[in-house]
């Protein structure tokens, strides 16, 4: 052996050990995904608060500031799962898409009325996942993967795959107040795979939950801001979520 390995070995496993420790500290540091996941729900009102609501219509407006663009649009959830979702486009015309708790589906002008399968399926799937969007241990199996700093605060980002459709996200938890400030995703459009990022701010009780009613979505490289008008809690009629005539067309007929 060389004298500049006998002397250069031991120092090199001593830097391979401090390694090590330091990584395992830091996995140490990290607190538990459910911690996160349980204090991000007493945040936004508790348990029993949350709990208590089985139905939601959310009306927002969206811009698209490259493609001077306003949307409108109203989405109406139930649990377990069904889900519909309207936006009218100035000079896009009318789109709709929802989920029945068995058929997905999208009506739009440019493709028309189209049955949903494969990764957009899936995708639907994860977004009426009624309860899941508050009681994610049901839905999701998570980890804490590390720190982020969002609109300059810190907050713990925790890597969730969604256990229904197997589809990753990662969810930040502000440290302090332990709401949800960012969500990152790959969501499924009929021209392929795109990588979402979404912040959320400015939350506001409503029915004695606190929701986000500002949301940015980072998305093709451009920032396309959302802003909630209200939200509203009553029972929503299951018609609501009957398949459209366009759509039960485009079933086989049995």
């Amino acid at each position: 052996m060389s004298v500049r390995n006998s002397f250069g070995r031991p120092f090199a496993l001593a830097a391979v050990a401090l390694a090590m420790t330091a990584g395992a500290a830091d996995a140490q540091q990290l607190p538990p995904a459910q911690q996160i996941a349980d204090r991000y729900v007493e945040a936004i009102g508790g348990r029993a608060a949350v709990a208590r609501h089985q139905h939601r219509r959310t009306v927002s407006e969206m811009t698209i500031p490259a493609a001077g663009v306003t949307m409108n649009s109203e989405v109406f959830t139930s649990s377990p799962n069904k889900m519909l979702l309207k936006v009218e486009a100035t000079g896009m015309g009318n789109m709709s898409s929802g989920y029945d708790g068995t058929v997905a589906w999208a009506n739009n002008a440019m493709q028309g009325p189209r049955v949903l399968d494969g990764a957009e399926l899936k995708d639907v799937i994860r977004q009426a996942d009624f309860i899941g969007e508050w009681d994610y241990a049901k839905s999701y199996r998570m980890e804490t993967v590390g720190e982020m700093t969002v609109g300059g605060r810190p907050c713990w980002n925790v890597k969730m795959t969604h256990i229904a459709t197997g589809l990753e996200q990662q969810n930040c938890f502000d440290k302090e107040n332990g709401l949800l400030v960012r969500r990152s995703m790959k969501t499924q459009g009929p021209m392929g795979e795109i990588q979402m990022d979404v912040t959320l701010s400015d939350y506001k009780e409503f029915d004695g939950i606190k929701l986000a009613t500002r949301y940015v979505t980072a998305m093709d490289g451009q920032e396309i801001p959302s802003v909630v008008k209200s939200v509203t809690h009553e029972p929503i009629d299951p018609s609501v979520y009957a398949l459209p005539a366009e759509i039960r067309a485009l079933r086989p007929q049995n």
